[in-house]
């Protein structure tokens, strides 16, 4: 094994850890789990504390091709920095003079949308199309001494950093490659740009399997001042440009057609006075001007850095250095990337494919306005600045398994995307993404309230607009061997990016798509229809206003309810349950089935107001947020709205605790009961929880919700049910679980809804019922329907008089029994 000089040079810079013959520490291991394949970590853990050479040199080996997958999702200036100084989660940032590129191709979407037609194969022509695109692009652009900053789905955006000064020799040590520079950044650019636009003929007729499509790009070109920021924690990385000049270089581009090469004034002047170059303004809008003619050097080709090659040692040092690195520049790639490259470093040579995926754009204005009011010398208040922003949005989206895909330019303000289904897919990607919409909005409105004082900006507030889509798109990496990104395209994610358009300040608008998706959950409000930018009718539109109190059933069409067919044997069980619960008998009733069969259909069928029912739905992305599903149940069973603050939600507590128990049960469970629900405690309440270690709290927690519920249920007979306990937290279950012997004793019914998922936790508290609690416990399986049944089913939501029977044969094969997927068809 190998390595480069430049390799070589830069672990000068890395501290060596101070006994090299000491065996891996605890936190080396947990970072290695992340990035070695599994057999080779079981390896590793075999043969501690100190593995053997062979088992040494398969790592470092490993380590090296993960480090080179990694740095190639990132711009050259900023592999360069941190290999330099490694140093996980660090923030930095600085102006830098240069011209910025932003090309963007027209014709990939129509492309993608016909060819998404033919599935996998389709897929792999557009992944083909698309990097032979990218690769001829970036080719250029490194010949001419750019670097590629980031891909904007078929766009790319490229910097040409200005010659340093004479007096720059520590840029020119950073940046060898401009040492050979024989143009200024301006020039280098347009030159660039001509020869990118000359090699789009190779593009003008691609040839597919579903014909013929002609792609063309328009480029615009900025010269000026940039801060180049890395942002984020140890969690995640982002390396981003902001300023007036970035939103400039979008609005340039923005202004050019199709085959055109814009440039503003600014650009023009700056380009070398010995350099011949023709530009006329265009006729629409005179600020920019039309590159119609530039000189070329001749044979302009990248060379790459000539370097010495030397063996790499097969040693805890070495393998230590790599594990620095990695921890520092793994936090730049997309969320979900990590494990993919980890077990194959060569993941990004992968197909792409067609999947459903949530794409959010967020509109942010204010961030470049903070970097020119602070401006030089302030360069650690910008970075405070950004940063705050970018890790506030960061812990809002993260729950919801939302990707942070890239921060990009825009021709106001910055735009950021996030995607929901790419790379992981959740069947509740709309939801996710509503959802953290609105954590976005609301992380954004505390982040106003003390971040322009803390800047000495009083006046300066930020605001954000976000646009929401869901549909099918193109995902997977694009690029060339040596530069390449994870990213989404198509007609959805640029609907996305519309919507965003036209929202208005802290407005969430949505497509019909997500609307459907997300009714029984959110507050929509209809916008009518609006005309969009590559739509050929208008497109209606909705506002999220919020979310829904309580959800509404998620079942159905919109404003129908078809009957319940092909359940009588079911329903006749759960019935015979109830019956039992109103005589007084405590009941257990599981819902096993697959998604879509009808488990909460049958018991929204069997629903009496005679009854008191608690619905609480668990959701995929709080499966880790230990007691949710029951802090919902306790603010629903004490009656809390869901708009209420500390104060007024601890009064209605206080008042229904007094109302169901006795004035001594109410005092005893009033403070567990208010700390369980995150609720402001006086210092008395206070008192009482504060030195209780954490298994005597719960304890007295869980006896509270046990009084609770008993008080409740010798009002009127009590039904909580839990849907979807597949996605329960553990801390949950174990309440649960304490809670079953209650069933025996008062006239409560847990219904539980779950799919028959059995390596989770519900399936391990339905097997211990089925053993304890077989005297009062009930299984109901919801299997598809028949066919006779499904037949039925679609007669009853389109009720005509004769069906064709082609059509009815398809759709009844397609839903194959399942009463949703059949609604849905």
């Amino acid at each position: 094994m190998q390595m480069s000089e430049t390799l070589k040079s830069d672990q000068a810079s890395i501290i060596e850890p101070a006994k090299r013959d000491e065996g891996l520490t605890q936190q080396e291991l947990a970072h290695l789990q992340k990035f070695l394949p599994a057999n080779l970590m079981q390896s590793v853990k075999e043969a501690l504390p100190k593995p053997p050479k062979a088992v040494l040199t398969a790592c470092i080996k490993h380590l090296a091709s993960l480090l080179e997958g990694t740095t190639s999702h990132l711009p050259a200036s900023l592999v360069r920095q941190v290999r330099r100084q490694p140093e996980p989660g660090q923030t930095d940032g600085e102006f830098v003079e240069g011209t910025l590129l932003f090309a963007d191709i027209s014709g990939f979407t129509t492309m993608s949308e016909q060819l998404s037609q033919i599935g996998r194969e389709g897929a792999e022509e557009v992944t083909a199309v698309v990097n032979s695109y990218f690769d001829a692009m970036l080719d250029i652009l490194r010949a001419h001494e750019g670097q590629l900053i980031r891909f904007g789905g078929d766009a790319l955006l490229g910097l040409f950093r200005e010659r340093p000064s004479a007096n720059s020799s520590n840029l020119a040590d950073m940046f060898p490659e401009l040492d050979n520079n024989d143009g200024n950044s301006a020039t280098l650019a347009l030159q660039a740009a001509m020869k990118m636009q000359a090699a789009m003929i190779n593009f003008a007729e691609t040839k597919t399997s579903q014909g013929t499509f002609p792609l063309r790009m328009s480029v615009g070109i900025k010269r000026g001042r940039f801060f180049a920021a890395q942002l984020g924690s140890i969690e995640n990385m982002e390396y981003a440009l902001f300023g007036a000049d970035v939103n400039g270089t979008a609005a340039v581009e923005s202004a050019a057609s199709a085959g055109q090469v814009l440039i503003d004034q600014e650009t023009y002047d700056a380009v070398g006075a010995d350099v011949l170059l023709t530009a006329v303004p265009l006729p629409d809008d005179p600020r920019y001007l039309l590159v119609e003619y530039i000189d070329q050097p001749p044979n302009r080709i990248y060379t790459p850095p000539q370097e010495t090659l030397y063996p790499m040692t097969s040693d805890l040092a070495s393998l230590r250095r790599h594990i620095t690195w990695l921890a520092a520049f793994t936090p730049y790639l997309p969320a979900g990337l990590l494990p993919r490259l980890a077990s194959d470093p060569r993941a990004p040579s992968l197909k792409g494919e067609h999947r459903l995926v949530a794409s959010l754009f967020a509109n942010v204005d204010g961030l470049g306005e903070v970097v020119e009011r602070l401006g030089d010398g302030q360069e650690e208040q910008i970075i405070v600045a950004l940063n705050r922003y970018y890790v506030s949005m960061s812990d809002a989206i993260r729950p919801f398994g939302g990707v942070m895909n890239k921060i990009d330019l825009y021709d106001h303000g910055d735009k950021v995307l996030v995607t929901f289904g790419a790379p992981i897919a959740h069947e509740d990607d709309a939801e996710r993404a509503v959802r953290a919409a609105l954590a976005m909005q609301e992380a954004l409105d505390e982040l106003n309230k003390t971040l322009p004082s803390e800047l000495g900006l009083p006046d300066w507030r930020l605001s954000q607009r976000i646009g929401i889509s869901y549909s099918y798109v193109f995902a997977g990496y694009v690029g060339a061997s040596w530069r390449h990104e994870y990213t989404v395209m198509g007609d959805e994610v640029n609907l996305a990016a519309r919507l965003m358009s036209a929202a208005a300040e802290s407005t969430i608008l949505v497509n019909e798509h997500v609307r459907r998706q997300t009714e029984t959950v959110a507050k929509l409000q209809p916008e009518g229809a609006v005309a969009l930018k590559g739509k050929s009718q208008p497109e209606p539109i909705f506002a999220v206003t919020g979310l829904q109190a309580t959800p509404e059933q998620s079942r159905g069409l919109n404003g129908f309810q078809a009957p319940l067919v092909g359940r009588d044997a079911e329903r006749d069980v759960l019935q015979d349950a109830l019956d039992q619960l109103f005589s007084g008998f405590g009941r257990i009733v599981s819902l096993i089935g697959e998604a879509g069969q009808g488990k909460s259909r049958l018991a929204y069928e069997v629903r009496t107001e005679e009854m008191n029912w608690v619905h609480v739905r668990c959701l995929s992305f709080t499966e880790t947020v230990s007691f949710r599903p029951f802090r919902e149940l306790v603010r629903k069973l004490v009656g809390i709205q869901a708009e209420a603050d500390g104060a007024h939600a601890l009064e209605t507590l206080v008042q229904t605790l007094q109302q169901s128990l006795s004035a001594e049960e109410a005092a005893d469970s009033l403070p567990y009961l208010a700390n369980f629900l995150k609720l402001p405690l006086d210092d008395t309440l206070a008192l009482k929880v504060r030195y209780l270690d954490g298994e005597a709290l719960q304890q007295r927690t869980f006896i509270a919700i046990r009084t609770l519920l008993m008080a409740l249920s010798r009002i009127r007979p009590l039904i909580i049910w839990f849907d979807d306990i597949q996605w329960m937290d553990n801390a949950s279950l174990d309440l649960l679980t304490f809670l079953l012997p209650l069933t025996a004793q008062q006239p409560i019914m847990l219904l539980l809804l779950f799919r028959p998922e059995r390596e989770k936790g519900c399936w391990q508290l339905r097997n211990k019922l089925k053993e304890d609690y077989a005297h009062q416990y009930s299984e109901i399986r919801i299997e598809g329907l028949t066919r006779e049944a499904a037949r039925e089913l679609l007669h009853s939501l389109v009720p005509i008089e004769a069906w064709p029977v082609d059509a009815e044969t398809l759709i009844l094969d397609r839903a194959e029994g399942n009463p949703l997927y059949l609604e849905e068809v």
